[in-house]
């Protein structure tokens, strides 16, 4: 995962490149058997749960006699970044940079002797408080997030030809919270720091307090009257806690073309979103519980906009091979975040945050590849994002998944599946998957990072995920 930084220089960069969620393809979590094979067109169980909008003509393949086949789907799960005790980091870098605007007092030092100053053991001191924040910024910037989504999934494809062709119909609703670190560097230089001081120090007792740069956004406050010293140090790096919650309504067209053995399937999906985003940006400084801070954003009142979107998609299918392509919100919907105070920011960050003050669903390509055997048994299949997408809670994707299935005429375990699936951009994590099929409707997918993190003194998988859900056909 990138780490972002703010920089004091009048042109300010922030690449909010956001740890993804390990279940999400698009910041939320996925449902049913898509946990284990991706976005792709499952031609191994009666409803595909696929991005592309062809898909419902190809589910209708497998309906048998049925008038409508549907389903049901409950997700969530969860993602730390690679940080042991991620939030008591956080508490402890909140306490060691605790501020008032940004201004953070609690460098001591020992006695001082205006008439000659030890300017060296001033700045050992100085030194030793800046390394340590400098190592609890180094453990935050890169890995220091976490994620956590639900959602709801429910969809229903109507198999009588309608117009030609194929109607199918889903509602989605799904919930994600995430908080990301964003470092303002520290760069304090010791050498600078004392050079500065040998060549600017001339008070003398009697002189008026003065205060001294040390670089890094350290200075030194002296009173050459009284002997006393203060240091402070001022820093700018932010927790961005946000949310999202996404209901989705959308209605696909999907038409099959016959092409002798095979079949090729088109498809179009318009769609109503609305979402509803929130975000807090206080400085780390600032925190007092961090998972707190975490957990509340979830419950917090949200901006919700609405807007159209549109899906495409193609699927050509024969015996033993299927290729797709699909194209998911090709008109790019717009949303809106909360306003935020940034009065008491500084103009370089406020110019950031108010940066990031909409979201802009970009849309994605996805390639999708299957090869069965000629009774569909076994399965063999691959999905691929070709580009980085970022989501609303500012997490980057580009996910590639390999899965692998077996499907029996078993009442008890019809369907088994196997998945692995990484993240090639954002967090890059790695997943694992299992699902299986029972009982021919009810599917139980769980899937869970193999890297490990310490959570509340317990270790816990880095990304873990588990999706339930119900098929029917009447």
């Amino acid at each position: 995962m990138p780490h972002c930084a703010l920089s004091r220089t009048a042109t300010v960069a922030l690449t909010l490149g956001f740890a993804t969620s390990s279940h999400a393809g698009a910041g939320f979590a996925l449902h049913g058997p898509a946990v284990t094979t991706g976005g792709l067109s499952n031609g191994q169980s009666l409803l595909s749960l696929s991005a592309n909008p062809a898909a419902a003509s190809f589910d209708r393949t497998r309906a048998k006699d049925a008038s409508v086949i549907g389903g049901v789907f409950m997700g969530a799960g969860v993602e730390y970044g690679d940080v042991e005790e991620l939030f008591d980091q956080y508490d402890e870098l909140a306490e060691a940079i605790a501020d008032t605007n940004g201004v953070i007092e609690g460098i001591s030092f020992n006695a001082f002797d205006p008439n000659a100053p030890d300017f060296a053991s001033i700045i050992a001191e100085a030194e030793v408080e800046a390394m340590r924040v400098v190592r609890l910024l180094d453990a935050v910037s890169d890995e220091g997030y976490a994620n956590a989504d639900a959602g709801l999934y429910t969809t229903f494809i109507i198999n009588h030809n309608i117009l030609g062709g194929t109607l199918g119909f889903e509602f989605d609703y799904s919930g994600s919270a995430s908080a990301l670190s964003v470092i303002d560097p520290f760069n304090f230089d010791a050498n600078v720091a004392q050079t500065e001081l040998d060549s600017a120090y001339m008070l003398m007792p009697g002189d008026p307090i003065t205060t001294f740069d040390l670089t890094g956004g350290i200075t030194l406050t002296i009173n050459p009257s009284t002997g006393d010293v203060t240091g402070s140090f001022s820093n700018d790096s932010l927790l961005a806690v946000r949310a999202a919650e996404k209901r989705s309504l959308g209605m696909s067209y999907s038409y099959a073309i016959s092409t002798g053995s095979s079949q090729l399937h088109l498809g179009v999906k318009p769609k109503w979103v609305q979402m509803g985003l929130s975000r807090v940006v206080p400085r780390i400084g600032d925190i007092t519980d961090s998972e707190a801070l975490f957990d509340d954003i979830r419950d917090a009142e949200k901006e919700t906009s609405s807007n159209f979107s549109l899906d495409v998609g193609a699927l050509w299918v024969s015996q033993h091979l299927s290729l797709g392509v699909s194209a998911e919100d090709v008109l790019e919907p717009e949303f809106d975040f909360n306003e935020v105070d940034t009065s008491s920011y500084s103009a370089e960050v406020a110019a950031v945050i108010d940066g990031l003050s909409s979201y802009t669903q970009e849309a994605k390509i996805s390639v999708e590849a299957s090869l069965y055997t000629a009774d569909r048994s076994w399965a063999l299949s691959g999905y691929y994002e070709p580009q980085v997408t970022t989501d609303a809670l500012g997490e980057e994707h580009q996910w590639m998944q390999l899965s692998a299935g077996w499907h029996g005429d078993n009442f008890w375990v019809p369907n088994v599946r196997l998945g692995y699936r990484t993240n090639r951009a954002g967090s890059e994590v790695s997943i694992y998957s299992l699902g299986v099929t029972l009982f021919r409707h009810l599917n139980l997918d769980v899937s869970s990072s193999t890297d490990k993190v310490t959570i509340e003194g317990t270790s816990l998988p880095r990304g873990a995920s588990a999706s339930l859900g119900v098929t029917f056909a009447f």
